[in-house]
């Protein structure tokens, strides 16, 4: 009767743990697609690289905070010193 019951639960936790996770029976299975980076991937990633270098480049004196220029003039810095 033990070994009866143990069964029974152990079979109630895997069919809640397979609802929980979306298992619907009769379908196929899925296979893994393998992603392979294109040239216009390499194209959007230096274009959206670039746009937040300049960003952080700008030098906000427009809010015309002590903060934010000495931020700027950091970051100004810091790519500079990169790029020697």
């Amino acid at each position: 009767v033990p070994l009866f019951l143990s069964a029974l639960r152990r079979a109630e936790d895997l069919s809640l743990a397979m609802e929980a996770r979306g298992y619907v029976g009769g379908r196929a299975r899925t296979s893994l697609v393998l992603l392979k980076s294109a040239p216009r991937d390499y194209l959007a990633l230096a274009l959206v690289s670039s746009f937040c270098g300049l960003i952080l480049i700008y030098d906000f004196t427009t809010l015309d905070g002590l903060v934010v220029t000495t931020l700027g003039n950091l970051v100004k810095s810091a790519f500079f010193f990169i790029a020697r």
